[in-house]
């Protein structure tokens, strides 16, 4: 940086057009550093503002990549072989396959509070959803996800048919 120059923090923002006019910024976000105006280069964004995206996808990478195939797999493979230890009077595989299925529900309703908090309900605006379909696809699977135990809860017991 130059002597005596002055440096700002720039707000970057981008969104986009109906027609002929500008619509809502639909991404905001700050530089990491302070600028000097005079000079050209990259401007990079803040890592804090993408934090709250970050940690949303980790989370639900871990529900959905590892909870949920988990516990598919244990109620698949191990249905048969896993029955001679019963925690809470149930077989093994049924306790490891509902502890995976809730830390699936669990790490996805920590993932979809996480995107309210810092976005709210903006994503699910008509304007965001013409060029954004995952909010959408996003809130079917929650529905989807918390029918699931409801349907676990409803089902008869084993061998009562």
């Amino acid at each position: 940086m130059q002597q005596g120059a002055v440096s700002y923090y720039l707000f970057l923002a981008t969104g986009h057009m109906s027609g002929s006019f500008l619509t809502k910024h639909s991404t905001k976000a700050a530089s990491a550093g302070p600028m000097d105006l005079k000079l050209t280069g990259n401007v990079a964004e803040a890592d804090h503002e993408r934090a709250a995206f970050k940690a949303h996808g980790c989370i639900m990478v871990i529900a959905w990549l590892a909870a949920a195939p988990l516990g598919m797999l244990t109620a698949r493979y191990y249905r048969r072989t896993w029955t001679s230890v019963k925690p809470c009077g149930k077989d093994l595989w049924f306790r490891l396959h509902q502890g995976f299925m809730a830390l699936t529900i669990t790490f996805t309703l920590i993932a979809v509070f996480i995107m309210l908090g810092a976005e709210g309900l903006s994503p699910l605006s008509t304007d965001s959803l013409k060029f954004n379909a995952h909010p959408v696809i996003g809130l079917i699977c929650l529905i989807l996800t918390l029918i699931q135990p409801v349907i676990a809860v409803l089902r008869p017991e084993e061998g009562s048919l």
